[in-house]
This record gives C-alpha cells, structure tokens and sequence, in this order.
C-alpha cells in the first residue's frame, strides 16, 4: 500500500480512503483527494505484467490509440479491448486476468459507470471484479466529475492502485504517465515515480499535467518492462 496523490498536490491521513480533500489549483480547478497511508519498503516486482486497454464503445478510441503510447515501447503483453455494453464489461472482466486495467468510461453523479443503452454499473462493483481478477493497476483514463468518482468509491475495497481521471489535458495525460512508466517499467514505484514527476507541493501548479485523484494501496507493486 502507498498513498494518495494528485499531479498537483499530495497528502497523506490515516482515515478511510474516501475522505475528501479538496484543493483550489490552477484556473480554480478543484481536485479532490482520497487518502490512505501505508508505505512498503519491500517492492514485489511484477515481470511481464499483463496490460488492457479496454473501452465500452468507440468513441474513447482516440483515446485509446494515444495511450498505447504509454506501454508500446516498454511491454510486450499488452492488449486493446471494445466491448458494447455493461453486460459485455462485466463478462470480460469476470473472465480476464490483467495486471492493469486502463479504462475508458464514462462516470455519473451518483459514481455509475454507464453505457449508450443506459445501463449501468457501480464504479466500486466495476473495481471489485477487478481486484477479484487480480488487478494491482487500475485506471479510469477518461475525464469525469470527481463527485461521480467520491459517490462511487462507496464499498470499494482498497487493494489496488487506483487512478480516477478529472481532466485528462489533452495529450496531458498521454505524456505525464508515458514518462511515470518509463520509471516503473525499470523497477521503481508508482508512487515514487509520480512525485519524481510532478513534486507535490501545495504552492507549485502542473498546468500541462492531467488533474486526477489516486490511490495507492499497492504501491510497493512494480511492473516491470520486458523490452
């Protein structure tokens, strides 16, 4: 486990991982921090980490199609996946075993992650599964409210790293975890990475770094690159 961190400020509390932090940024953006601490000085390596990109839909492939940037280049196990609908998410989920889930979805106010037909599923039943499969990576790549993410972290189980986008910048996002990942693929750890990359320091602003709440309950796990 590791702690919670945003790419604009940082901070740590030893209460439940849903508590709320929120903080004025750059153009009176508020970013919203959930916060758990537990830090592991033992680091369990992860060698040819298994890594999805998985969407409902197609209207996040753009998206998609930027982000392999991330991995391409340093793991060879990595896979893209559509699916049409909740019901298509959950059985895909439910018999997969990925290291990281790299999904793009879209997150309501009540923290449902909900398709074209409008069905819907919880953002912490969505994770659960997950976890249940073995993730130790999980992010929610796509910009989304954070109350919808606040609401939705209700009964989730705190096992993995977990990323929930507020605003992904444009390329922000692409280019602020293809240099994090450069980092972890050699054997350092997430957390560490990400504040070797954006220093949090409640009086320094990151305007070309995606905005996004995360929680670090596997920190100590590294995926290592193979290429």
């Amino acid at each position: 486990m590791g702690s919670i961190i945003t790419c604009s400020n940082f901070a740590l509390k030893d209460e439940y991982i849903m508590t709320t932090v929120i903080i004025v940024i750059i153009v009176a953006v508020l970013l919203f921090i959930l916060v758990r601490r537990n830090q592991s000085s033992t680091l369990i390596k992860i060698e040819n980490p298994k890594i999805v990109l998985l969407q409902i839909g197609t209207d996040k492939q753009p998206q998609l199609d930027a982000d392999l940037a991330i991995y391409a280049d340093l793991y060879s196990a990595i896979s893209t996946k559509t699916v049409n609908n909740i019901d298509g998410l959950n059985d895909f989920i439910g018999t997969s075993s990925f290291d990281l889930f790299h999904v793009f979805a879209d997150v309501d106010k009540e923290g449902n992650i909900y398709d074209s037909f409008h069905n819907k599923a919880p953002i912490s039943a969505i994770v659960n599964l997950m976890q249940s499969r073995g993730a130790k990576y999980i992010f929610f790549a796509s910009s989304n409210p954070a109350d919808g993410y606040i609401s939705g972290g209700k009964g989730m189980e705190q096992k993995a790293n977990i990323v929930m986008t507020l605003n992904r910048k444009g390329p922000g996002f692409t280019e602020f975890f293809k240099k994090i990942f450069l980092k972890v693929s050699k054997g350092q750890s997430l957390p560490t990475s990400w504040v070797e990359i954006s220093p949090q320091n409640p009086n320094e602003t990151h305007e070309h770094g995606p905005e996004a709440i995360a929680t670090m309950n596997a920190g100590n796990v590294v995926l290592l690159g193979d290429k």
